[in-house]
Order: structure tokens, then sequence, then C-alpha cells
């Protein structure tokens, strides 16, 4: 019983990694997206539009840019 207690934990405890990292990865792609889309000129609301980002997000990675 105890090990089965341990064996259903440790299941939910990798469950919940994967579904962390899933949402992580799907972020940082919207961020990819967004960085190649300032790089070819889009403008921050057609941005914003198509990756869903913030606009606190979108203006954040526009300043990262523009010191790079």
């Amino acid at each position: 019983m105890l090990i089965e207690a341990i064996q259903k934990e440790k299941k939910q405890i990798r469950e919940s990694g994967r579904r962390q990292g899933k949402r992580e990865g799907k972020r940082e792609g919207r961020l990819d997206i967004a960085r190649l889309m300032f790089r070819s000129g889009e403008s921050i609301e057609k941005i914003k539009r198509y990756t869903g980002l913030s606009d606190a997000t979108i203006r954040k990675l526009q300043r990262k840019l523009q010191e790079q």
C-alpha cells in the first residue's frame, strides 16, 4: 500500500513536470516568433496578435533586442 502511494506520487510529480515543460516550451516558441517578427519589422500589434504575448512582454523583448 505504501509502495503504491509512492508510485502514484512519483507519477503525479512526473506529469506535473511534463505539463510545466510543455508550457515553458510553448512560451519560448512564441518568444522566438516575436523575435523573428521584430527583426522583420512587424508592428507590436501584429506581434501581439500572432503570438498572444502581453504588451509588457513584447516591449521588454523589444528593449532587449535594441540593446544587442
